[in-house]
């Protein structure tokens, strides 16, 4: 299967999702519309859901966290978090994802890395990373 249709069946399940949580009404359509081009090296493994509709979606393959914003039916790019390497804000294979909506945090597991950092949101699109903890165990013991 080919990287774009990969990535349109993601979207599609996104959408699926968020559609089923937000307890809308359900129509299948035949194509998904894009707002961007394809900003995804299809390394997704998780992905989270605020209660405004914000998805967090880590892309293990870029090493970031892309933000999504749903618009019927079609997801629009609004931020990239973080960037591919060491530091403040690198990442190397950003994986598994959970937001709390009530405390306003994102946890997020870099198997890369061995690490869980903690984000706080500081605004509707903006995500402060607060705290790291390093995992001790082998890399995929983070799952």
């Amino acid at each position: 299967m080919g990287q774009r249709k990969r990535a349109m069946l993601i979207f599609t399940a996104f959408i699926f999702c968020a559609c089923f949580a937000f307890g809308a009404n359900i129509e299948i359509k035949k194509e998904l519309q894009l707002l961007t081009s394809l900003p995804l090296n299809s390394g997704i493994r998780d992905f989270a859901i605020t209660d405004d509709g914000l998805f967090i979606v880590p892309d293990f393959s870029a090493g970031d966290i892309k933000l999504f914003l749903s618009n019927g039916n079609s997801l629009e790019l609004i931020r990239v978090i973080g960037r591919k390497g060491y530091g403040s804000d690198g990442l190397q294979k950003p994986t598994f994802c959970h937001y709390n909506d009530n405390e306003r945090k994102l946890v997020l597991a870099d198997i890369g890395l061995r690490k869980i950092f903690v984000y706080d949101r500081t605004g509707w699109d903006e995500f402060r990373r607060s705290s790291e903890f390093k995992c001790v165990g082998g890399a995929y013991d983070l799952q």
